[in-house]
């Protein structure tokens, strides 16, 4: 017999394919793909430029669904000029993919041309292609976005490209000079968060491997060529911004080299921010002096300073200091730092990598100092050691802190020598200069100690009698002579009351002020009043400095005479014997002889007796006050005639004075169409005087009566253009001069269009608008931009249009245009949901009654997805302030939707005051809120309905043409109704009809108050076209990867979230909401900082006793820069909804449609846990479970919760589901076909073993 055949177990190789088969069948989930590392700009020819992807390390990733789009930053808009569709490939098995020129080694992924990446400032973005098609020529958006950076070679930033793709970050620069000698390119060295500027560095090139991260600064600093810098007595001498603790030690002092009481008029401190380079403080020194001893010092209240700065005022840096010898005004937050009349500067920071940009914009060599607390035991600072150079950062060393002493600098090695640099003799900017001399608003009595009377102490300002004048801008200060105490009141949501009077003080004062504070309890000491300030500061200064009085004789009178009233001698005063200061002899500001003690008359005239006292000075010598200097406002502005422009002038007025001198003056226009927004014209007044009224116009010889300086007819540009008055040579303004704030003293920005140019408008007005001279204003004849109200300088709201009146009082008399216009070519979106009813301006001071309604004619519970309300502030350029994504809401059953004071029961909770009095405007579109970030210029794109509305305002025409068809603004008048009343629809439910509301009683949630209404007015006829619904899952952000992975509620709550496993994430910008089941109130917020990482093992706890509802939601939001008073769909990253019963059903809908709650006690000793991962926005993931924070959830079955499938999802994952479910359908057939061979295979093989066998027995 031959050989017995071997046989496997029977089955078993049909159990192996199964196997292999199911094994076969597992897909894995889609890999993070960021950009890695970009080389933009190589020395000499950029032939060896490339992009580096990165999958963090999976390997082999398919990028077939990505697109990479390159932006130009010098287009219009930011358009694409390339884009690369990655179909087919993928990354290499390290994870690396790299798209470059043939001159990178090792050789690249896919190959391009040589300078196929421009040097910036530009931006390149990864898209999800799934979203969007890119093609040439398109704006950059953030739906689909992946990842992306914006960067440049240069310091020149493109702010609009940032704020598009990476709001809220700055942008990276490529510094040619970081290394000796090679290439540099701006590498990623912190995996893997998109989107986020702060993770790169410069750092060698290393294509298709791990970036190198260690270099950390040059190896030879290169002087910088054509650095001068302004000559100055005093310099930076010692540093001290990072302070163990609190930080509440730091200080800067400045050393005139021992001199002493040295005159720091003329100077100014400003700190800048290297994350971003711009200025974050700026410090007028004007009125203060060094000390005996040749110091001064600014620091925290501890020291004693000269200046009081608080806590946390100076940053660790990488940051910068530097000292000027120019006027403060051309430094308002946020200005690029400059070495224009630099007199020194510091860039400092705590053992960071060099910030290179900061110091190439304001040191001659490549030299950062840093302040590392390895260093020393205990405190230290950078101290000035080795010469009393300007601007030499190689004198400073680390040292132990000595403020207002010598610095420790025993032991130091050989001083490295300073660069001989050119020095100049810049003329130092007049005090008047600084002056804000807007005329009108005094303070007129102060009594600051009363405590025999019941603490009646107040502040009466006077506004000369004419009544209603709005306070916007100015601040009151009020400062002790004998403590560094310093109280600031913002005055500028109020008004003068009718008679001019407006009173700041203790609550037991009769009539009882607007603004109520606690008892000063001031016996010596200072009021000061500012306008044009858009903060409160920590410390006095000149700069727009109104009018102040200075009073008895603590130790501080001295240096606060010095700051606010030279000349003047402090006011005498004993505040025991019940008297006021108050003004009885002129109307002149910053004038102590203005001033006598009398009785007390708040909100009345003051007493002119001369029982009790006149005022007597502190000392024995008193000196008369100069008068100041008259100043030279724009008045009156006719840039655009009907017809030719052949009529056109500029007015200028003295105040009033009359005759006054105009050397020194020069007036610049500057031409908003030009790349730097440069001068066309300078016209010196040097010999000229304006007329006995003030006036002096300069025109055209068309104008009438005939004008003071004649041009040539089309001499004013119609817009946008600027022009500005400078106490300046005429020297200083050749063509093509970049506007400036330095030495400038009136200006306007305006043009005969909406179209803005914020360059000019932050160039001259900074957080301000352009006049808009409206061609359609007078339907028959011409118009000007007036001045109305005299003489606040650089304030563009003081302007109106009216009648032209050159050399003569301006006509302020037209309110509105005689015939509205319809704006050509207006289309709008339709939709069945309108705004209903707006009460923006409540009684109080609080305005917590503001609502705003929507309606739906009446239909009930109608979705509003797709729709965002937007509001604009008409004050500041037409911009969003406020936008509220609708998405996930629904109208109630009658019709209505609320947004509003808690006190309502509104639909979205609005905090108090968030709807601003106007004139501003509110707009209702069917798009993205991506397409309305903070300070989105107003637009009528996708517009469904819009209201521009005022307070008895002028109307804002730049706003109304935006977002309207016609010329039309509702006002809110309080006189209308004996106590509240709001903005009705009334007369049509027509879309943008602002012609159909009138005023009338508020009524929330009910039939608008229409009674008595006239004809309506007819409605204005215009296209209205379907619009697209934008898409749930655009809005959310569910690929951001952080999880909620477990809620605690009760006595000892939590909320943990989780990235997956990954470890040390950054949470930059997340935010963590707590939501009420009942009204969706926000119970909680906490937004997430750059500090802010998971730990080593992926987890991230909230704070205990952060979840106080037994039934509501907790979500999570990216891409957040605060914390918002509602929830949204809108950056949703994950969501779960608990509780018990209905009361849920609302959170649901908006959060997580179509699924369910997680039933949960606040009682139970359980927590509500992930067990599933890692799929965002899925109910079915939960169960209760025995809580765990930080640690791996517990997931094994309590009792027997409700399992629950999950809805709602997106597109995609509807997709991936229906792909897994046809794989696996496929796979079940497959096993059912092996299955049913395996069986015949093993009855075959059986049989033929039987077979064998009784062969075998036969045998």
């Amino acid at each position: 017999a031959g050989a017995r055949p071997v046989h496997m177990m029977p089955g078993l190789d049909c159990l192996l394919a199964i196997f292999f088969v199911s094994l076969a069948a597992v897909s894995t989930t889609s890999s993070l793909l960021v950009i890695n590392e970009l080389n933009a700009d190589n020395p000499g020819a950029d032939n060896a430029e490339f992009v580096e992807l990165f999958d963090g390390g999976e390997g082999n990733t398919s990028l077939d669904e990505y697109q990479l789009v390159f932006f130009n930053g010098n287009s219009a808009n930011d358009a694409s000029y390339l884009v690369i569709n990655l179909d087919t490939r993928s990354t290499n098995d390290n994870g690396y993919f790299v798209i470059g020129t043939a001159g990178v080694s090792p050789p690249v992924d896919l190959l391009q041309s040589n300078n196929f990446v421009q040097n910036g400032a530009d931006a390149v973005a990864l898209y999800n292609k799934s979203t969007r098609s890119w093609t040439k020529g398109l704006a950059p958006t953030r739906n689909g976005l992946v990842d992306a950076m914006v960067y440049g070679s240069s310091r020149s930033a493109d702010t609009a490209l940032v704020n598009v793709l990476l709001p809220g970050q700055s942008q990276l620069h490529e510094d040619a000079q970081h290394l000796d000698s090679g290439d540099e390119s701006l590498s990623r060295c912190q995996c893997c968060q998109a989107l986020n500027s702060s993770v790169f560095r410069l750092a060698p090139v290393t294509p298709g491997a791990p970036n190198d991260c260690t270099v950390k600064a040059r190896v030879t600093p290169t002087p910088r060529s054509n650095y001068s810098i302004c000559k100055s007595e005093v310099l930076i001498s010692e540093i001290n911004s990072d302070s163990p603790g609190l930080d509440d030690n730091e200080f800067i002092e400045l050393y005139d080299g021992g001199r002493g009481t040295v005159d720091l008029s003329g100077h100014v401190l400003v700190l800048y921010n290297g994350n971003g380079d711009y200025s974050y403080l700026t410090v007028p020194l004007t009125g203060y002096k060094t000390d005996t001893n040749g110091y001064f010092l600014l620091g925290g209240e501890s020291l004693d300073p000269d200046i009081v700065l608080p806590a946390n005022s100076v940053q660790n840096g990488p940051d910068g200091i530097a000292v000027y010898v120019d006027s403060s005004l051309s430094f308002p937050d946020s200005s690029s730092p400059t070495t224009n009349r630099i007199a020194d500067a510091v860039v400092y920071g705590t053992r960071d990598n060099p910030d290179y940009s900061l110091i190439s914009s304001l040191l001659q060599t490549n030299h950062q100092v840093d302040e590392d607390f390895s260093h020393h035991p205990g405190e230290e600072s950078v101290s000035r050691c080795f010469s009393q150079a300007q601007v030499h950062p190689e004198s400073f060393v680390l040292t132990h802190p000595t403020p207002r002493q010598a610095n420790n600098c025993t032991g130091y090695p050989t001083p490295i020598p300073s660069t001989p640099l050119t020095t100049l003799t810049c003329p130092v900017v007049g005090r008047q200069f600084l002056l804000n001399r807007s005329g009108g608003l005094l303070i007129n009595e102060v009594i600051t100690d009363q405590e025999l009377s019941g603490d009646k102490e107040f502040v009466e300002l006077y506004d000369g009698g004419r009544g209603n004048v709005l306070l916007k801008g100015y601040r009151l200060y009020i400062v002790g002579g004998n403590t560094s105490k310093l109280t600031c009141v913002d005055l500028s949501s109020y008004s003068t009351s009718q008679s001019g009077y407006f009173l700041i003080g203790t609550s037991s004062v009769i009539p009882r002020p607007t603004v109520t504070l606690d008892a000063f309890d001031i016996d010596s000491g200072a009021v000061a009043l500012y306008a044009n300030q858009d903060k409160c500061r920590p410390f006095l200064s000149v700069e727009n400095l109104v009018d102040a009085v200075v009073f008895g004789d603590g130790p501080k009178i001295n240096t606060l005479l010095g700051i606010l009233v030279p000349a003047n001698n402090s006011i005498a005063y004993t505040p025991s014997i019940g008297y006021s200061i108050s003004r009885t002899e002129s109307t002149t500001p910053l004038d102590l002889l203005s001033f006598s003690l009398q009785l007390p008359t708040p909100g009345n005239s003051n007493l002119n007796s001369s029982n009790p006292t006149s005022v007597s000075p502190v000392t024995s010598n008193p000196t008369s006050v100069s008068p100041v200097t008259s100043t030279l406002l724009i008045n009156e502005v006719n840039a655009d005639d009907p017809g030719a422009d052949d009529v056109e002038f500029l007015e200028l007025y003295d105040g009033g004075v009359g005759n006054t001198n105009l050397d020194g003056f020069v007036v610049v226009f500057f031409n908003g169409n030009s790349n730097n927004d440069g001068s066309y014209l300078t016209i010196d007044l040097g010999t000229h005087k304006t007329n006995s009224k003030g006036y002096f116009v300069i025109g055209t010889s068309a104008v009438t009566p005939a004008v003071d300086l004649v041009q040539r007819a089309g001499f004013l540009q119609n817009g946008v253009d600027g022009i500005a008055v400078y106490w300046a040579s005429a020297s200083r303004f050749p063509v093509r001069t970049p506007p400036s704030r330095s030495g400038l003293i009136d200006a306007i920005v305006y043009s005969a269009s909406t179209y803005p140019d914020d360059d000019l408008v932050n160039a001259l007005l900074p957080n301000q608008t352009q006049a808009y001279e409206n061609p359609f204003f007078i339907s028959n004849g011409d118009e000007t931009l007036s001045r109305c109200q005299c003489c606040q300088t650089n304030d563009i709201s003081v302007y109106r249009l009216g009648r032209p009146t050159p050399g003569d009082t301006n006509d302020c008399s037209l309110t509105s245009p005689v015939v509205p216009t319809l704006r050509p070519g207006f289309s709008a979106c339709q939709y069945n949901v309108l705004i209903n009813e707006i009460n923006a301006d409540s009684a109080g001071a609080e305005e917590d009654d503001e609502f705003i309604e929507l309606y739906d004619g009446g239909r009930g519970s109608v979705s509003l997805d797709g729709l965002i309300l937007v509001l604009f502030n008409g004050n500041y350029g037409d911009r969003s302030y406020l936008t509220i994504p609708l998405t996930g809401y629904q109208t109630d059953s009658k019709g209505y939707f609320l947004l509003g004071a808690a006190d309502f029961g509104p639909d979205i909770v609005l905090p108090p005051s968030s709807v601003q009095n106007g004139p501003d405007g509110v707009a209702l579109y069917l798009d993205s809120p991506q397409a309305f970030t903070d300070q989105t210029v107003a637009t009528s794109h996708h517009i469904v309905d819009a209201v521009v509305y005022g307070t008895n305002d002028h109307p804002d025409y730049s706003l109304i043409i935006e977002l309207l068809p016609t010329l039309y603004q509702v006002n809110e008048d309080w006189a209308h109704h004996a106590g509240e009343e709001s903005i009705n629809r009334c007369f049509s439910f027509n879309q943008l009809h602002p012609e159909s509301f009138q005023l009338g009683r508020p009524t929330p949630r009910q039939r608008n108050n229409c009674t008595g209404q006239s004809t309506p007015p007819a409605v204005a006829e215009f296209a209205s076209t379907r619009c697209d619904v934008a898409d749930r899952s655009s809005l959310t952000q569910s690929s951001i990867g952080i999880l909620i992975n477990e809620v605690k509620t009760g006595a000892t709550s939590y909320i943990e979230l989780y990235d997956g496993g990954r470890g040390n994430v950054s949470l930059n910008g997340m935010a963590v909401y707590v939501l009420g089941a009942d009204t969706m109130e926000v119970r909680g917020c906490l937004l997430l900082s750059p500090g802010d990482l998971t730990s080593p093992s992926g987890y991230f706890l909230v704070e205990r006793n952060a979840v106080k509802v037994e039934a509501g939601a907790v979500a999570v939001y990216a891409n957040q820069d605060s914390c918002r008073s509602y929830a949204s769909v809108d950056g949703l990253a994950d969501a779960v909804v608990f509780g018990s019963g209905d009361r849920t059903d609302a959170l649901l809908t908006l959060l997580l449609p179509d699924q369910m709650t997680v039933p949960f006690s606040q009682m139970s000793e359980y927590s509500v846990s992930r067990c599933e991962c890692c799929t965002p926005f899925r109910r079915d993931s939960y169960q209760e479970a025995t809580p765990t924070p930080g640690e791996s959830n517990m997931c094994q079955q309590i009792g027997n919760p409700e399992t629950v499938s999950g809805g709602g999802l997106s597109n995609g994952a509807i997709a991936g589901i229906v792909v897994s479910v046809i794989i696996l359908a496929v796979v079940l057939l497959l096993l059912l076909g092996l299955l049913f061979y395996c069986r015949r295979k093993q009855r075959s093989q059986s049989e033929e073993v039987f077979q064998y066998s009784k062969k075998i027995d036969d045998a």
